[in-house]
């Protein structure tokens, strides 16, 4: 079978070395079934770009795997595509009865829990602790003339983190991370899922109503993939619902929020802060009112962003593969 690989190009930087990704893809040339295979560096995830790179390919692998690129045009000129594999966590992102239809197999790669659990407390610390604030006064300020109460006195709010409640919406592979170190860290934790999570795993969760988790955390970090279900699901209502002074945390989809809803209890103090990575406009084609509240850290999608959850995504996708060309398929989202 031949495949395909969108490699969407990325500068090097402290995060990134472009040619270590590309040397991870050589992987794919080992296993038997493989005919052949092309990377192709792609500048934009459009449709025009994904349709001049596919070619003949059986099999597509890439990052930025949509309903929106991948439409029943794309599969209609690309007649031979069998297997899509998206190098990302998203399962809601592909209409299941097209790919039915056109007999494609679509798999998702979880490979970074732990790095965007990990990010969103760096978030949840940014907020609480403001280090680089506090660094920034020290670092300007002319200590040979230095003003009184300067030492010893924190410039900023200074939130303890350790028994408060935090309250997890979604708790798949990434809300589970999450809880596991928000636990760690000497926080209780509330958990709502679609489903209820069985096992001694989840024993030190709280599994509660989402409205008893509004309710009751001084800090919510959503964690569930954008559905037609949780689309604005944190919207003036569910706000309203929330403790005075609570912290909001997004590392998984921007439009989850009502950022309008967001905004203005950001201006009241019903939310204190809020940590985001996620934006519903992403990247924004406009400037909006949060870019302005010092309350808001904003982030730009940079949560799976390390080196390492980078080749782990290609590791796995590879892995994946192979189930597929068993007749074992793994992560099968449509």
């Amino acid at each position: 079978m031949k495949a395909v690989i969108l490699q969407n190009w990325r500068p090097d930087s402290s995060n990134y070395n472009f040619q270590n990704l590309l040397n991870a893809w050589e992987g794919i040339s080992d296993i038997p079934e493989i005919t052949g295979y092309r990377v192709e560096i792609v500048h934009d995830s459009s449709f025009e770009s994904y349709d001049q790179a596919i070619g003949d390919a059986e099999i597509v692998i890439g990052f930025f795997i949509t309903e929106e690129n991948f439409n029943e045009e794309l599969f209609i000129r690309h007649p031979n595509i069998r297997y899509l594999a998206t190098l990302s966590h998203g399962y809601a992102e592909m209409d299941k009865a097209l790919t039915q239809k056109y007999g494609v197999t679509v798999t998702n790669t979880i490979y970074g829990a732990e790095a965007i659990a990990e990010f969103t407390l760096g978030l949840l610390f940014d907020i609480c602790k403001n280090v680089q604030t506090n660094s920034d006064i020290v670092k300007s300020t002319d200590w040979t003339d230095p003003q009184p109460g300067t030492w010893f006195i924190p410039a900023t709010r200074q939130l303890e983190i350790s028994g408060k409640t935090i309250g997890i919406i979604g708790l798949g592979n990434i809300g589970f991370q999450l809880a596991r170190k928000s636990d760690a860290l000497g926080m209780h934790v509330l958990g709502y899922s679609r489903t209820y999570k069985e096992g001694l795993a989840y024993q030190f969760i709280d599994q509660v109503s989402l409205e008893q988790l509004l309710e009751e955390s001084d800090i919510i970090s959503i964690n569930t993939p954008l559905t037609s279900e949780t689309y604005h699901l944190i919207n003036r209502a569910a706000i309203d619902q929330m403790k005075h002074g609570v912290i909001l945390l997004n590392t998984a989809r921007g439009e989850i929020i009502d950022e309008l809803a967001l905004t203005e209890a950001l201006k009241s103090g019903k939310i204190y802060a809020a940590g985001l990575d996620v934006l519903s406009e992403e990247p924004p084609t406009k400037n909006i009112e949060l870019f302005q509240l010092d309350s808001a850290r904003i982030t730009q999608h940079i949560a799976w962003g390390s080196q390492e959850t980078n080749l782990r995504a290609i590791e796995i996708a590879l892995d994946n593969l192979v189930n597929y060309l068993q007749d074992q398929p793994t992560s099968v989202i449509s």
